[in-house]
């Protein structure tokens, strides 16, 4: 890595400034959602019941012994891709909500232009992953897992549209830049 692309990397290290007691004080820009305060809860609230809910697909998917899941590469790949998209898209959401109502300007830019393409990503991600499911079922049949295989499809299903739903109530959010200088 170059100087140039370290250096920006860093860069919102230049927005905390040295106070008088000693500790450094954030003094860049904020956002903060340019909506009531009461449709924000709600549209935060129902974000983050999809983030759980996604979560918990993904997670008790990942258990069940579907007959594809278990031992079939063009199956695990693209549901190994469904969890890493899973594992980022809810460690940004939640460094969003965690910072509050207003939202130093370096989180932003990390998570709120990124968030929709993580959801993007596991939906495909997820559809990849249940087509690769109808293949093996098509060639090598069920092998005596019908009801775990039935879950795990049910479960992705389920996932894609916990997905465009959380995408749907994220885009609604609008946010607003507070300069501070």
């Amino acid at each position: 890595m170059d100087k140039q692309q370290k250096r920006k990397r860093k860069q919102y290290l230049s927005d905390f400034r040295p106070a008088v007691n000693g500790e450094y004080v954030y003094t860049g820009d904020h956002f903060r959602p340019d909506m009531e305060g009461e449709r924000f809860a709600v549209l935060r609230r129902s974000i983050l019941i999809m983030l759980f809910l996604s979560a918990a697909f993904v997670f008790t998917a990942g258990l069940l012994p579907a007959a594809g899941s278990t031992n079939c590469f063009y199956v695990i790949l693209p549901f190994l891709a469904v969890i890493i998209c899973c594992f980022i898209k809810t460690l940004k959401t939640v460094r969003l909500f965690a910072s509050g109502l207003t939202v130093r300007e370096y989180v932003y830019e990390k998570t709120v232009p990124a968030i929709p393409r993580w959801l993007l990503a596991e939906g495909i991600s997820a559809a990849a992953t249940l087509a690769a499911e109808a293949v093996y079922l098509i060639v090598n049949g069920f092998d005596g897992r019908e009801t775990y295989t039935a879950a795990f499809i049910c479960l992705i299903t389920a996932l894609i549209a916990a997905d465009l739903i959380m995408l749907k109530f994220f885009r609604e959010i609008t946010w607003c830049k507070k300069s501070t200088k």
